[in-house]
């Protein structure tokens, strides 16, 4: 039995979660609105997947104990989940 262990919040990821996906949904939901391809909506979806990428790279290097392991055949990249 594994024994339990004491975590805490990730305060800055849980910020740039929200803003990613949040500016992401809004461009989304833009586009499919109004149809329109406003410099308003390129510039959400830019900022979504900004923050996305920061989230992505701010998790990859929390931790060094994972759940998932997994290892790509192209250039033998390995990444690692939670």
């Amino acid at each position: 039995m594994l024994e339990p262990k004491k975590i805490s919040a990730d305060f800055p990821s849980v910020l740039y979660a929200i803003v990613g996906l949040g500016s992401l949904l809004y461009s989304l939901g833009r586009l499919g609105e109004s149809g329109s391809n406003g410099i308003y909506t390129a510039l959400f979806a830019l900022v979504g997947i900004a923050f996305i990428m920061i989230f992505i790279n701010a998790n990859l290097s929390l931790s060094s104990h994972s759940l998932i392991y997994v290892l790509l055949p192209i250039s033998n990249i390995a990444w690692e989940f939670l």
